[in-house]
C-alpha cells in the first residue's frame, strides 16, 4: 500500500519520507506557491514521486470556493507525472460530485493516464460504475463514517475494473491497518506534514500491512 503525506516544506521532514518510501500529495495550491512552478524535489535533488488532489477539500475547509482556474493550470502542468490526478468534486455533495465530474473527466483524462472519481456519502455502486468502467480509479472522500464503513466496496469495485483505490485523510495506525483491510491500494494524510514525530509511529502500520500482504 502507498502512503502519500500531504506536501510539506520542511526539509528534514522531506528526508525522512523519502528514506520512509512515501510519496507526497500536492495540491494546485501548493503548485502555486513553488517559484518554479514545478512537482516538488527531495533534498537530495531527485523528482519526488506524487499524486495530484483537486484542492476541493481545503477550499472546503477554508470556507472559499474551488478554483477551477488553480486545478486547470496545475493539471496541464504536473498532471502528466502524477500518479493519479482526483477529478474535482464538491464535499459531501454527491450530486454535484457526479455533475462535476461530467464537466472534468474529459479536461483530466487528457493529461493523466490515472483519474481519480472522488465518492462521496450517499453515491451507489451502480452509478459510481459508470466511471470506474470509464477508466477511473476510485477517491474514497466522504465522512470519516462512510468512508470506513464503505472502502472495502469501493476497493471491490474499482479492481473489478483493473482499476485503483485510494483512500483520504486517513492519519492513524488503526485507520491505515483498515484500509490495508479493506484492499485500498494507497492513502493520504497530513499527519505526518503537521506533526514529523507521528511518521515512525504510522510507518510501522504501512511495513506491517505491506509485509502481510506478502504472505498471501
Amino acid at each position: 500500500m502507498i502512503a502519500y503525506c500531504a506536501s510539506t516544506s520542511t526539509q528534514k521532514t522531506l528526508s525522512a519520507l523519502r528514506a520512509s518510501g512515501w510519496r507526497l500529495l500536492l495540491t494546485p495550491d501548493i503548485l502555486k506557491k513553488t517559484k518554479d512552478k514545478r512537482p516538488q524535489l527531495w533534498p537530495t535533488g531527485e523528482p519526488a514521486p506524487y499524486a495530484l488532489d483537486n484542492g476541493a477539500f481545503g477550499a472546503y475547509q477554508r470556507g472559499v470556493s474551488f478554483d477551477s482556474d488553480a486545478f486547470r493550470w496545475a493539471v496541464a502542468r504536473v498532471g502528466s507525472s502524477a500518479d493519479w490526478v482526483a477529478i474535482p468534486d464538491s464535499v459531501g455533495n454527491a450530486v454535484l460530485t457526479y455533475k462535476l465530474a461530467g464537466e472534468w473527466f474529459e479536461y483530466v483524462k487528457k493529461y493523466t493516464r490515472r483519474p481519480l472519481f472522488v465518492v462521496q456519502d450517499d453515491m451507489k455502486s451502480n452509478d459510481v460504475r459508470r466511471w470506474v468502467s470509464r477508466g477511473c480509479g476510485l477517491f474514497v472522500g466522504g465522512s470519516t463514517e462512510f468512508k470506513l464503513k464503505t472502502m472495502g466496496k469501493w476497493s471491490r469495485l474499482a479492481h473489478d475494473y483493473g482499476n485503483i483505490c485510494h483512500v483520504g485523510r486517513v492519519n492513524s495506525q488503526k485507520r491505515i491497518i483498515l484500509c490495508a483491510h479493506a484492499g485500498a491500494d494507497s492513502f493520504d494524510g497530513s499527519s505526518v506534514a503537521q506533526f514529523p514525530s507521528t511518521l515512525p509511529l504510522l510507518n510501522k502500520a504501512v511495513q506491517f500491512t505491506n509485509q502481510q500482504r506478502s504472505l498471501f
